[in-house]
């Protein structure tokens, strides 16, 4: 049950805040900062602007640091749940895994449009 609260608590940050950088970050990189979806169509000035970078920036660690426990958390639960199958399910699984990165390379590729507009034979 906490877990899920935790899993809960971090997504919903991630959607309400969006992904926050932190300040090093920004520095290292050129500054495009993105204000959370539909900020930009309410109007703000500049200083509504600059608040809401700080708040964001505020936060981005905490952030950051609560988006790495999520993923240490899944590759822990997915381990665990490897662990039920046996090593011919394990195998299947993979190839099963393996197949589906093939096949949506295949159709997200090149001509991949192209591909899916053809009528089926």
């Amino acid at each position: 049950m906490r877990r899920s609260i935790l899993l809960g608590v971090a997504l919903a940050l991630l959607l309400v805040g969006g992904w926050a950088q932190s300040q090093e970050k920004e520095e290292a990189r050129p500054t495009t900062r993105r204000l959370p979806n539909f900020y930009s169509k309410v109007g703000l000035r500049q200083s509504q602007r600059d608040a809401i970078y700080a708040i964001q920036d505020k936060y981005a660690d905490q952030i950051e640091d609560l988006i790495r426990q999520v993923e240490e958390l899944r590759k822990q639960r997915d381990a665990e749940i490897e662990k039920v199958l046996n090593d011919e399910q394990r195998a299947e699984l993979r190839q099963l895994m393996e197949d589906a990165v093939k096949n949506k390379t295949k159709k997200t590729g090149p001509g991949a449009k192209e591909e899916a507009a053809k009528p089926s034979e």
